[in-house]
């Protein structure tokens, strides 16, 4: 016996056997069933989305459109230096990346250690809105003004080792 659907519902050939096609399939399998598998394939799809959005925490790289780090050099052996995350950055994250900098700065101009003067942490905050969300992006960021030296300075309350520095942030987010 043949079979069309047509506006929701199965027509036979003859007209004789309608069946209303969201309360029945065929074989007798609810439609209900289809409904709620759709709708775990959805909650997966979404899921999905969030881990992959989530896994985009601003890398540790030079300044660009989602971030990273600066730096500017204020004196012969003092720079401010900053990192700039996204909406997907830790603010803890966000203070690695700087004090990573930090080191390589002091290291790659030639310093053992370095204090650091001024640091500041901020956040920018953004607030949207669509049709059904209401949204608040939170984008950390960290500025620090390091002073450099060759030799372990005495005198000052913390003063950090670059190598260690350097060493200890590579391995905690693993690069």
């Amino acid at each position: 016996m043949g079979m069309l659907i047509k506006n929701g519902e199965i027509v036979t050939k003859d007209n004789r056997y309608q069946a209303n096609f969201f309360s029945q399939l065929h074989n007798g399998h609810s439609v209900y069933w289809g409904n709620l598998v759709m709708k775990r394939v959805q909650h997966l799809g979404y899921a999905f989305l969030i881990a992959v959005l989530a896994s985009c925490a601003t890398m540790y790289q030079p300044e660009g459109p989602t971030g990273g780090f600066s730096e500017t050099r204020l004196g012969e052996n003092i720079w401010r230096v900053s990192f700039k995350g996204n909406g997907f950055t830790s603010p803890e994250q966000a203070t690695d990346f700087a004090m990573l900098r930090s080191a390589e700065v002091c290291l790659s101009s030639g310093y053992r250690y370095f204090i650091v003067a001024e640091s500041a942490n901020q956040r920018n905050v953004t607030i949207g809105a669509t049709n059904t969300l209401l949204y608040t992006i939170t984008r950390p960021s960290t500025t620090n003004t390091v002073i450099c030296f060759v030799e372990r300075p005495s005198g000052y309350a913390v003063v950090y080792d670059a190598r260690f520095i350097v060493s200890s942030i590579r391995s905690k987010y693993g690069f």
